[in-house]
């Protein structure tokens, strides 16, 4: 066997796990990252695992940087070497092995050992450590790169490490001006003068990110030329010297640290209220879930007249709050009557802007607003109808992404999983709750409906409407159909009670038209039980969009115009006698012949036509047409 082919067997036996450490529950959640059983084991457990191989966790942990804390913190052994086969690596060796430089850093931080004679990091080419150094200022890593400054003298900073320096605002600050002077003093200006990288350099991310102090020194000492980004820049910094003060503290603010912002408030003087990047530290704090820090804003320094501020978004501190699901803080600015938008409690399900004292129960889209919790703890009357409709039916059609504890829980509230709207109401049509969830195209409840046993071929109790019925009209994607058809055998020319089949309530998608002609032989141009067609219907309907439905049914569909209706009428009938004239000329467009058909009556559209007002556009342009 080949030197070459020996190292690659060396690498495939070290990186398979022996059958022994494999059995052992611990080993398996280190393979995985699985950090539960990591965290409940013990640590006598963790030190002593040590395979055939003689590797312990360190070596084969990788990936993981909470699971290498843990195992570091156990204590296990840091120069454990493996057997003369894989090289006697120790854990640093076998993660350097691996290029896990995060591994690598941790172990350095916590005293691992490299000796010249074995590290790979000694003989490694200046382009490999170039990336090596890059991918560390990327990870945080910041013991290795202190490493590499102390044991590689050769190694020089590059623009590459500096642009990626620009990019990663969390990397530690003291070593970021270290490295920038380091390059200073390595002539970085003469051996590699600043240039763009993915269109843009180290200044203009510095300028970005408002980081004065790198941008000045790029600026300054690495002689980046100056951008009129970078000269605004420097004039706020200059017309506001603690302008990067109030860059820190809205970003404490953010992170909720209220004892941090209250030190650094009156240790630097600084006007609360001062606005940064758009917006207030209010807002902030609010976003950041801290009620003290909320608390400590509103009755100290004056927020209290500013409750409903808004951010350069339109945000204020009231909506930050519920997105972000902190329902003491919500409930905190409503005593301080800060604005609700209903719109937010549809953005934030798990919080209330109110008490469950001032809750509505009988204000459904409240009601919906609520977690289970919150519902099983109201006095809510399930069997009211409001609009034809129950909280159930409600809950389907207005929630997008349903929670499946509320809609369990509200299923529950009902002895039937096919409860019917109010067919009573002239807004609802008897239909069951699977069919409003096909119609609104709500997947999650479909799936938990008919998994509750809920009856997919039940018809809408007025006009019988099919669930196929109910999936065209919500627009359902080509999926849903299919599974319907195929799946539950539906009739893909099923007509309700008044003959209508799903023609008469389909969109204009002329894929899925063609897709149902060509698979499932579908009719397009069924009459319904008065003899009209769709093409009748939507002439009859006169919708916003009619003018582009009938010429998709003319021009794509071509759906005949000379079908007449049990009042022997066509199409063309009902748009001269509603003087309808752009749909006239549009139907007239395609067919020109049909004007002296006569209907039942004995009237044709000429004639209709002549009975219009004298000022009738239609009436006009049939005298043009038949002088």
């Amino acid at each position: 066997m080949s030197r070459a082919s020996e190292l690659r067997e060396l690498r495939n036996t070290f990186d398979r796990f022996s059958v022994w450490i494999l059995l052992r529950t611990v080993g398996i959640a280190v393979l995985h990252h699985h950090l539960d059983p990591v965290r409940q084991s013990s640590v006598e457990e963790l030190r002593s695992i040590t395979d055939c191989l003689q590797r312990n966790l360190l070596h084969v942990v990788h990936g993981s940087k909470e699971i290498a804390d843990l195992l570091l913190s156990a204590e296990v052994p840091l120069e454990q070497q493996c057997v003369g086969q894989l090289n006697h690596w120790t854990p640093i060796l076998a993660a350097i092995e691996r290029k896990d430089w995060p591994l690598v850093d941790r172990l350095l931080a916590k005293g691992a050992k490299l000796s010249p004679r074995q590290a790979k990091l000694h003989p490694m080419p200046v382009s490999e450590l170039e990336e090596l150094v890059c991918d560390c200022i990327a990870e945080n890593c910041t013991t290795l790169i202190v490493w590499v400054l102390e044991n590689r003298p050769d190694y020089r900073i590059t623009q590459q490490n500096v642009y990626t320096l620009s990019v990663y605002e969390e990397f530690d600050a003291d070593l970021l001006f270290r490295l920038l002077t380091l390059a200073e003093e390595q002539g970085l200006t003469g051996r590699d003068p600043y240039r763009y990288i993915f269109d843009n350099s180290a200044l203009d991310n510095a300028v970005e990110d408002e980081r004065f102090e790198l941008a000045n020194f790029l600026v300054e000492r690495l002689h980046f030329e100056a951008t009129d980004a970078f000269n605004e820049l420097r004039q706020q910094y200059e017309q506001n010297p603690q302008f990067n003060d109030y860059k820190r503290l809205h970003s404490l603010c953010r992170d909720g640290a209220f004892a941090m912002v209250r030190q650094m408030i009156e240790e630097k003087c600084l006007d609360a209220q001062q606005e940064y990047d758009g917006s207030n530290i209010f807002i902030q704090a609010a976003s950041s879930g801290n009620l003290e820090l909320v608390q400590y804003l509103c009755e100290t320094h004056g927020f209290h007249a500013r409750i409903d501020d808004r951010d350069e978004h339109g945000f204020t501190a009231m909506r930050q709050a519920m997105v972000q699901g902190h329902q003491p803080i919500v409930l905190f600015l409503r005593k301080h009557n800060a604005t609700v938008n209903p719109s937010w409690m549809q953005q934030s399900s798990n919080v209330s802007a109110v008490d469950d004292s001032e809750i509505d129960t009988e204000d459904f889209l409240a009601l919906i607003a609520c977690d289970r919790e919150r519902l099983a703890r109201l006095s809510i009357d399930y069997n009211r109808y409001e609009g034809g409709e129950l909280l159930l039916h409600c809950y389907i059609r207005y929630v997008d992404e349903p929670d499946d504890d509320i809609f369990r829980f509200l299923l529950a509230q009902y002895d039937n999983v096919d409860i019917r709207t109010d067919v009573s109401s002239e807004l609802r049509c008897g239909e069951t709750p699977l069919h409003l969830a096909y119609q609104s195209g709500n997947k999650r409840c479909r799936e938990i409906l008919l998994a509750s046993g809920a009856d997919i071929y039940a018809k809408s109790l007025r006009h019988g409407l099919t669930t196929l019925h109910f999936a065209v009209m919500g627009s359902a994607e080509k999926e849903i159909i299919e599974q319907l058809l195929d799946v539950y055998g539906f009739d893909v020319n099923t007509r309700d009670e008044r003959g209508r089949t799903i023609s008469f309530y389909m969109p204009v998608k002329s894929k899925l038209y063609h897709w149902l002609i060509e698979r499932y032989q579908f009719d397009p141009c069924a009459a319904d039980n008065n003899g009209q067609t769709v093409l009748h219907h939507r002439v009859i309907k006169n919708s916003f969009f009619a003018r582009a439905e009938i010429e998709f049914l003319l021009q794509t569909l071509q759906v005949p115009q000379s079908h007449t209706d049990a009042r022997g009428r066509l199409p063309l009938h009902y748009a001269v006698e509603a003087d309808n004239c752009p749909i006239v000329r549009l139907l007239l467009k395609y067919r020109q012949d049909l004007c002296n058909v006569p209907d039942s009556k004995g009237l044709t559209v000429v004639q209709i036509a002549q009975h219009l007002p004298h000022d009738s556009a239609t009436g006009n342009l049939f005298r043009l047409l038949h002088k």
